[in-house]
């Protein structure tokens, strides 16, 4: 196929898939930090000067936010490919 008028044709080495294992190195090491902020957060708060109540507690909230954060998104979120609103969250005309 020629190239269009006005633009050039492509040279030069083709690029290798450095992109993919880029992404997935990122996504493994975020799993790995985030797992391993998980089983120590209690600790590490206790570690900053919290009492272990006040630790477990902010543990908790973690978890609660995470759950609530994915319900909104599952609720309200349309952009991106995520599944229509409920018919009841939809606007009434």
């Amino acid at each position: 196929m020629p190239a269009q008028q006005g633009t050039a044709p492509l040279t030069g080495p083709i690029p290798k898939r450095s992109t993919f294992y880029l992404i997935t190195a990122a996504t493994g090491l975020n799993a790995v930090v985030t797992l391993g902020l998980r089983a120590v957060l209690i600790e590490l708060l206790k570690a900053e000067g919290l009492s272990p109540s006040q630790a477990l507690a902010f543990g908790s909230v973690l978890g609660i936010i995470q759950v609530s954060a994915r319900a909104i998104d599952f609720m309200c979120g349309v952009a991106g490919g995520m599944p229509p609103r409920p018919a009841w969250l939809r606007p009434q005309y």
